[in-house]
């Protein structure tokens, strides 16, 4: 998960201009994270399971979802840091953006 967090915001340790492409990749895996902090995984069926060795996962009982908010507390504690390094608009309120998001995961009440 680590590697996976840098590659995809690779911007921050640098404090460069994050571009539209870029910040849609970084939404969607908010988004993803999100839907592991969230979401059941979908029930495969019998059959499947068995042919490909398929394991049922239950993530409120397994560790997904502690590594997934051990990643966003990383990530929002990166994120205030970038947002003093950058002096580009849209990055400014795209990182404000995600630090919300994340706040939302984090405290959903």
């Amino acid at each position: 998960m680590d590697d996976v967090r840098s590659a995809v915001w690779t911007e921050l340790s640098g404090g460069s201009e994050i571009d539209v492409y870029r910040r849609n990749l970084q939404r969607a895996y908010v988004d993803h994270m999100e839907s592991l902090m969230t979401d059941e995984l979908p029930s495969i069926p019998a059959a499947f399971r068995a042919r490909f060795g398929w394991t049922q996962v239950n993530v409120s009982q397994s560790d997904i979802r502690p590594m997934v908010r051990e990643q966003l507390e990383q990530l929002q504690s990166e994120v205030s840091q970038a947002r003093n390094r950058t002096g580009d608009r849209a990055t400014i309120a795209h990182l404000n953006d995600i630090d919300r998001r994340i706040d939302r995961i984090l405290d959903p009440s």
